[in-house]
């Protein structure tokens, strides 16, 4: 059985001793990748939307050349359903093996845009087909794609978020794919928080391919699902804060993103300690995961402990470089959501302001920092989208930004 490897990294390597200190501590979570064993079966559940609005700038065309990709791609071993909806919902491929595709790739380019957008009604149906027929130590998930608002049935992004968590629980995650400009972006970013998938910004249909080839190298590459990581902070510690701003669960755990062999989870939680002496416990550090190939739930646990020592030495030990990063990456990610909200209230002089911020951070960065360049394209394209007045994109753009970011993923 192979574990994660779960570096614990901070700042600077001790703490102070004469005063409090503010702590940040970097978790980096690497599964091995599995090159012995051949990918867990899947069942997939594509849900296509359908509404007259997929009829713009040849949407449709690109979904379906997508959908048929995705079908060509998969193995006598998985299963797969096909679920359209507009205000009408029909599963025009109920969940079975996929023997042949050459049915299913006829059926997907049979498809037309017509009508309005029931997403719940079909996001639930395709979520149905995946559930009632789920592969035990296979990967389940809905792939949802939208270029809409929901404007007809259920609504209530609460309760849409509601459902996604039950279905997640249930073994069954959603990812969700928004196309163009008029979709919901926070809808469907909750939607897929909520339902351990990932959420994509798809601002031309010609990305199409290349995000359900991401998605399809991602379901083959999954170390664990339903991860989750509680904080234990030394006592008497303060201000505990996981600078991701993931999704809290009930019993006080983050839920992080599915693990990916090869591929690192980067968690940052900042917490203050008064003034200690000696060797002096950080904290506790504990991940939980399913592993999609073996039953139960698993764990590791890991603790920092740091010297104390004097202000004057504390602020002579140099700062890690990793680190650093990562803290300016994710306060850069929470500026852009604080962005967005300026905008949601009008106040483009408080956006501006909050953007301005990331620079000041950006050009706080070391130049030779890893994460720097990525950054500076992302601050660049946002904000020339700003400058141009495009108030839409901005907000999808900055947001799916700072999703991949808060997740460690690309933008």
């Amino acid at each position: 059985m192979s574990t994660p490897h779960v570096d614990v990294v901070p700042l600077r390597p001790a703490v102070k001793s004469d005063s409090p200190t503010t702590v940040d501590v970097l978790i980096a979570v690497t599964p091995p990748e599995d090159t012995k064993s051949g990918r867990p079966p899947m069942n997939i559940g594509l849900v296509l939307d359908r509404s007259g609005s997929m009829s713009e700038a040849k949407k449709m065309t690109f979904a379906r050349e997508a959908a048929v990709f995705l079908a060509q791609q998969l193995r006598k071993t998985d299963r797969f359903s096909f679920t359209i909806f507009d205000e009408q919902i029909e599963t025009l491929v109920p969940s079975r093996p996929v023997e042949t595709s050459s049915a299913i790739i006829a059926l997907i380019n049979a498809v037309q845009p017509r009508g309005s957008t029931d997403l719940f009604a079909g996001w639930t149906e395709g979520g149905k087909q995946v559930r009632e027929n789920k592969i035990a130590n296979g990967m389940n998930r809905v792939l949802l794609l939208s270029d809409g608002q929901a404007n007809h049935g259920e609504t209530n992004p609460d309760v849409m978020a509601g459902a996604a968590k039950a279905l997640s629980q249930a073994g069954v995650s959603t990812t969700t794919m928004g196309v163009g400009d008029s979709y919901n972006e926070d809808l469907l970013e909750k939607i897929a928080e909520h339902g351990d998938g990932n959420y994509y910004y798809i601002s031309s249909p010609v990305q199409l391919m290349d995000i359900f080839q991401s998605e399809l190298k991602e379901l083959v590459g999954i170390a664990g699902t339903d991860v989750k990581l509680r904080v234990l902070p030394a006592e008497g510690a303060t201000g505990l804060d996981v600078l991701n701003d993931f999704l809290k669960n009930a019993d006080g755990t983050c839920q992080l993103p599915n693990l990916i062999g090869g591929m690192t989870t980067n968690v940052v939680v900042r917490l203050t300690l008064p003034a200690r002496s000696g060797e002096v416990e950080v904290a506790k550090f504990i991940l939980s995961w399913t592993d999609p190939k073996q039953p139960g739930r698993l764990t590791k646990e890991v603790s920092l402990r740091l010297p104390a020592v004097s202000t004057d030495a504390y602020m002579k030990l140099a700062e890690d470089v990793t680190v650093a990063d990562q803290v300016a990456v994710l306060q850069i990610a929470r500026l852009k959501r604080e962005a967005m909200a300026h905008m949601d209230q009008g106040n483009l002089t408080a956006t501006a302001g909050s953007v301005r911020d990331m620079d000041a951070l950006l050009c706080a960065m070391p130049a030779a920092s890893m994460a720097r360049p990525q950054q500076a394209e992302d601050l660049e394209e946002i904000k020339k989208l700003l400058a141009e007045g495009d108030h839409g994109r901005f907000r999808k753009t900055a947001g799916s930004q700072s999703h991949g970011s808060r997740r460690s993923k690309p933008s």
